[in-house]
């Protein structure tokens, strides 16, 4: 099935639904960093799994999320591993 790469902040808005602006734009700033539409990708194949059925997932993707945003290290080596992401989510 083919997919249209949405913006980084589109697909992490899927799952953080309460983004302020300032927040929108945090992410939005990351769209720009090595592999950061790889990792939107990774997010939208993530939400059609059965798992996002269970509220307890969801909330610990958006927490994951949330670290993300506010650690660069950690963000680095994320979108770095989701670029050869070869799961069959």
């Amino acid at each position: 099935m083919f997919r249209v790469t949405r913006p980084l902040h589109q697909a992490v808005q899927g799952w953080l639904t309460n983004l302020e602006e300032e927040d929108v734009n945090q992410w939005r700033a990351f769209e720009t960093e090595v592999n950061a539409a790889a990792f939107s990708m990774f997010l939208d194949r993530l939400s059609d799994t059965q798992n996002t059925r269970h509220p307890d997932f969801k909330e610990q993707v958006s927490a994951w999320l949330m670290r993300l945003a506010e650690d660069s290290a950690l963000r680095e080596n994320r979108i770095y591993y989701s670029d050869g992401c070869n799961d069959k989510l």
